[in-house]
């Protein structure tokens, strides 16, 4: 199957229905599901109907400027229903969708554009769509018009500002030719190790996703999913693309808001029944139903509390956590997946159900197997190949008859996957490997502690030594920290071996992290580097 043909079957069962709208506090009592003529719409809402036409106005659109199946269209959008219905049809069409990070400095966005060349650039201003050749909305040379009016049957020509060619194809044949092996997708990995790289990804390897998450995540057409991360991210992207694709409804935020995200899911008139968030996300909202008592703000006059299934990945969500985010959400189930970029979904973690400290068992219906302490993965949900400047890595990921690697060593116990630490994380001290994460779980045992992240910094004599991050759950004074540190410092003497024991502690009020959630150990050198004389770096000295 293909990215977009969840959509179109969902348009002709029911194309009343919501599929995209922004969340705002007043979408809190508005109906997803009833016909349009009883609705309780809101300005910017998409019904699947109104999808599928503006999916095929995209694609005729593209069609109609020259462009042909394999050409590379970037996408230099923020949230908006306009992403999803941008990206969704020119997948339809055969196009190549790359979306980019609008948060990006201009010389990193160029650096990722000169990588991938795209044939045009979609960027918006004043609430409207533009097309060109280069990132700079002024050199655009064509409007896109969403709203252009296809008639009912979605075959006719729209009227589009850019003109169609006399021989513009109907939009019947949009997809004519092409297979779900075709690539629809390209997506650069967030750079906090280094250069981002570009990976290409095929309908079938999405499709295929989707069937698992529906799986593992039990989630279905009455599933109203919150999507409030930025959708030029895969995890939030194919979240978002995932509940669209079963016919459910997808909620967005124009940017990550606490304080709207806790509301929605927290007010039992909203319809809201599912999210996808990073964990440092769900961090912030029980940090704002703490501090602005939004938990006892509403009508509580349910018999049960309000259910909700929870998806995150992309970090580890800490224990402490998970209990802070049940407690105030009893209702919830949670499941943590891992992966990555290149090859996708590897294992679901239950937190109800799950060994303490695994990170789960296999994602339907992948393959996972341990080799020399490296974890390697087989399935037809990876990533296709490198593009442009990284398509020199292809050994990094791939091993021989189809097991791709995601970078990580582990050991499977008793069917239950952990993960001892990434190979780019991997510090070596004095010749010997340690895994931060090893380091990282001893800390995260230490009352107060409530983030943490170890990494390598250079040494002169022994190459690398490891440099422990610490967000304390009380920031207090300087004193208190102190203290702190040192009960740490105790801590870890006790349960970490010499060498395996951080050479220094830097408290700080939070991690650094990139939009995505993931903690920048780039970031947290120069922290460090420049915290060498602070108050904020404390030494420890090992016995």
């Amino acid at each position: 199957m293909r990215i977009a043909d969840g959509v179109f079957w969902m348009a002709e069962r029911n194309g009343g229905k919501l599929a995209i709208r922004v969340a705002h506090p007043g979408s809190i009592s508005a109906s997803c599901a009833l016909p349009p003529a009883s609705a309780s719409t809101m300005p910017g809402d998409v019904t699947f109907r109104d999808l599928a036409r503006q999916i095929v106005t995209v694609g005729r659109f593209f069609r109609g400027l020259g462009g042909r199946p394999g050409d590379i269209v970037a996408l230099h959008l923020d949230n908006s229903p306009s992403f999803l219905v941008v990206f969704l049809g020119l997948a339809h069409a055969g196009f190549i969708a790359a979306p980019l990070n609008t948060r990006l400095t201009r010389m990193e966005t160029d650096a990722i554009v000169n990588d991938m060349q795209p044939w045009r650039v979609v960027k918006e201003k004043d609430g409207e769509l533009w097309v060109g050749r280069r990132v700079d909305v002024d050199s655009a040379d064509a409007r896109l018009n969403l709203h252009a009016g296809l008639s009912d049957n979605a075959v006719q020509a729209a009227d589009l500002d850019a003109g169609l060619s006399d021989n513009a194809v109907q939009a019947a044949d949009l997809d004519a030719g092409l297979s779900d092996a075709d690539i629809f997708y390209l997506g650069y990995s967030s750079g906090t190790t280094g250069q981002p790289k570009g990976l290409l990804r095929t309908h079938k390897s999405w499709t295929e996703s989707f069937f698992g998450m529906t799986l593992e995540f039990g989630l279905a057409t009455d599933t109203v999913l919150l999507v409030p991360g930025p959708l030029c991210y895969s995890a939030s992207l194919i979240a978002a693309l995932h509940a669209l694709f079963i016919g459910g409804t997808v909620f967005i935020e124009r940017t990550f808001a606490p304080h709207l995200t806790a509301t929605l899911l927290s007010h039992p008139a909203s319809p809201v029944n599912a999210v996808f968030m990073v964990p440092a996300m769900y961090r912030a909202v029980t940090d704002t139903l703490a501090d602005d008592g939004l938990a006892n703000e509403w009508p509580h006059d349910q018999q049960k509390p309000k259910s909700l299934t929870c998806v995150t990945c992309g970090d580890k969500m800490p224990q402490d956590l998970y209990e802070r985010f049940t407690r105030d959400f009893p209702g919830s189930r949670v499941f943590e997946y891992y992966g990555s970029s290149e090859v996708g979904f590897v294992s679901v973690h239950n937190f109800d159900a799950t060994l303490e400290g695994s990170v789960g068992q296999p994602f339907f219906p992948v393959q996972v197997r341990v080799l020399g302490g490296e974890i390697q993965v087989k399935s037809g949900l990876g990533f296709a190949a490198y593009f442009g400047a990284a398509e020199h890595q292809h050994d990094r990921v791939r091993r021989p008859q189809g097991w791709f690697a995601p970078g990580d060593h582990g050991r499977i116990h008793d069917g239950w996957l952990h993960v001892t630490g990434r190979s780019s994380d991997l510090i070596v001290r004095g010749g010997v490997n340690l895994y931060p994460a090893e380091i990282e779980s001893v800390v995260r045992e230490f009352p107060g502690v409530i983030d943490t992240v170890a990494f390598g910094v250079p040494h002169d004599r022994l190459g690398e030594v490891p440099v422990c991050a610490v967000v304390w759950r009380d920031q207090g004074d300087e004193g208190s920290v102190d203290e702190a540190v040192r009960a740490l410092s105790e801590h870890l003497r006790h349960n970490l071996t010499g060498y395996k024991q951080p050479d220094a502690i830097l408290s700080l009020p939070n991690l650094p992290r990139n939009a995505a959630g993931k903690v920048s150990r780039a970031e947290l050198r120069d922290v460090y580097f420049n915290a060498t004389s602070s108050r904020h770096r404390h030494p420890v000295h090992r016995v």
